[in-house]
């Protein structure tokens, strides 16, 4: 059996509740139209706030989580790695700026870690070795002053280089004589 469906006209819903009902559900509301920006507005500041909540919520927890250190030696003893930076940590909080922030401690201690990174980085790079190391004059001077200083500040003799055009090798140290026979002895040596 087939049913006759007769299809009728959905009212607008303004035509439901018009202005001019008294009693009307809608309370202070002029119409359904106005009633639904209404919510749809309390509801979008309603998830702001709940957003925002969410946000001050997390950065407390963060807060009490790096602001469980009171110094920077109760950092380091409850992180692994991080004594080897101690130094480094220590000038990099003297920033007022990185002093100030909660998480002082892990900031210093990234900095001084990623620079440490970055230089030892450096120094296997052949080309910076070359072209910033090498042909710096103040340190070509720096290290061979520091070579003769260490040079003449050696108590004993160099040991004495002896070979021949396709092999060089150091004499083994030899001990001082301390008699007539025992210089002769190594004197006899040396000359073989």
């Amino acid at each position: 059996m087939e049913e006759n469906i007769i299809e009728q006209p959905v009212p607008e819903t303004e035509e439901i509740y018009s202005e001019n009902q008294e009693g009307s559900m809608l309370g202070k509301f002029k119409d359904a139209k106005t009633l639904l920006d209404a919510y749809n507005s309390l509801q979008s500041e309603f998830t702001r706030k709940c957003q925002k909540l969410a946000e001050f919520q997390k950065e407390n927890e963060e807060n009490a989580f790096f602001n469980k250190y009171d110094s920077i030696d109760d950092f380091i003893n409850s992180t692994n790695g991080s004594d080897i930076y101690k130094e480094e940590m220590l000038e990099i909080l003297k920033n007022e700026e990185i002093n100030n922030l909660p998480n002082k401690y892990l900031i210093a201690f990234k900095i001084a870690e990623n620079t440490s990174r970055k230089t030892a980085k450096l120094l296997n790079d052949q080309n910076f070795i070359d072209k910033e190391i090498l042909n710096n004059q103040d340190i070509k001077e720096k290290i061979i002053s520091n070579y003769l200083s260490d040079l003449n500040n050696i108590s004993q003799a160099p040991n004495i280089i002896s070979g021949n055009a396709t092999s060089v090798y150091f004499s083994p140290e030899t001990s001082r004589p301390t008699t007539i026979k025992e210089a002769s002895e190594i004197f006899s040596k040396m000359l073989k």
